[in-house]
């Protein structure tokens, strides 16, 4: 047996003993690994997260609710009165507010089409002020989102685009164009994003599932480089139970 196959074997051997033990987590704890670790630090309660981790995870849960004849308050209203909590959506997003004028108008005709929903939430409260950006998630009735999700296999095709690659151009340059064309955004020499008061902005991308995938490709198709002018660059993204395609 050679060095490899050995090292193969006794892996198979410690997993078929110790069985699926060591990759149990209890659900009300969360694991962390460390930038430049090869391993999870201990578990931790999930309170010490949920706080921060609970807008992106709101706003990527309502995105889903797409009618516009019903108000945001009556949509987290019905959420909780259907057992999803206690009045968790409200105020999870206490102080944050929805772009009522994006997606341009442009813009839509071309998400309409692919049947793709994108929203962007600001909270200018906190005292690190934040703009996201939200990518709905895949709709298992929808043939354009399973082939966003199948883009892997179906990219090398003659004139494809999908979910990827709308966010990758037309999201993005809609996105910048509304913070160049908005009084209440500066964007300095440096690519930094500011409020007129002098505050720097924070800036997310966020979504679930196919939405996860689509907020990390979103990050990588703005300016990354902070010499650039041509905007700023996303400081986090928040994937959950992200697609493993990212574009």
């Amino acid at each position: 047996m050679n060095k490899r196959s050995k090292r193969i074997f006794n892996f198979v051997v410690l997993f078929s003993l110790v069985g699926c033990s060591v990759w149990t987590q209890s659900p009300n704890t969360v694991l962390t690994r460390k930038p430049n670790s090869s391993g999870y630090a201990s578990e931790e309660a999930a309170s010490t997260t949920a706080s921060i981790h609970a807008p992106y995870a709101v706003l990527s849960t309502r995105i889903y609710d797409r009618d516009p004849y019903v108000q945001d308050s009556e949509k987290d209203a019905a959420r909780t009165s259907s057992g999803c909590g206690q009045d968790i959506f409200s105020q999870a997003l206490a102080g944050w507010q929805r772009w009522p004028d994006f997606p341009p108008q442009e813009l839509s005709a071309i998400l309409n089409e692919s049947n793709m929903h994108v929203e962007v939430w600001q909270n200018l409260l906190l005292e690190d002020p934040q703009i996201v950006v939200v990518f709905e998630g895949t709709v298992f009735t929808s043939l354009n989102h399973w082939k966003a999700n199948l883009r892997w296999f179906l990219r090398f095709l003659p004139g494809y685009h999908d979910h990827y690659t709308i966010a990758t151009k037309q999201v993005a340059e809609a996105f910048l164009e509304s913070l160049q064309a908005s009084s209440e955004y500066q964007i300095g020499d440096d690519s930094m994003l500011r409020l007129q008061d002098g505050r720097t902005l924070k800036l997310i991308a966020t979504g679930h599932s196919l939405g996860g995938g689509l907020a990390q490709q979103f990050a990588y198709a703005l300016p990354q480089n902070p010499s650039n002018p041509a905007g700023p660059h996303v400081h986090e993204v928040f994937a959950f139970d992200p697609s493993p395609v990212t574009g």
